[in-house]
């Protein structure tokens, strides 16, 4: 396990001590590992590849609070975008999440505090030249 990882807008943490960020932070890089791991086993990629990979990356943890939208507004949140990072891990405790399917279609994924969301990120787009 790494300890290559570094917070973003710790004022949106200042609930929390910083001992049980650190602890969630731990378990989400525990997490990536682990798909990274079956990620490069199903494609056959030496194992040496991915220890390479490990030991270069950063993490970044960000934390959203969201408020309740005023009259009159809609679509509070991030805007619509795509994550250039490797795989994003993402626990989603409140609705509005999309994702945009190949066929332009877009998917509303449901909610739950347990639930991690895995996604794959621009870095594993394959392009067609």
């Amino acid at each position: 396990m790494h300890n290559n990882y570094r917070y973003i807008n710790p004022l949106d943490f200042v609930f929390l001590s910083s001992e049980s960020v650190n602890s969630y932070a731990k378990q989400v890089v525990e997490l990536d590992d682990i798909v990274k791991r079956m990620m490069f086993e199903s494609y056959g990629v030496e194992r040496k590849k991915l220890e390479s990979l490990q030991e270069s990356t950063e993490y970044v943890l960000r934390g959203y609070k969201y408020r309740i939208p005023e009259a009159g507004e809609s679509n509070l949140g991030v805007p619509p975008h795509s994550d250039t990072a490797l795989l994003t891990i993402l626990n989603q405790k409140v609705e509005g999440l999309g994702v945009k399917l190949k066929d332009g279609e877009w998917f509303e994924v449901g909610v739950s505090p347990s639930l991690y969301l895995v996604m794959a990120g621009d870095a594993l787009m394959v392009s067609n030249f």
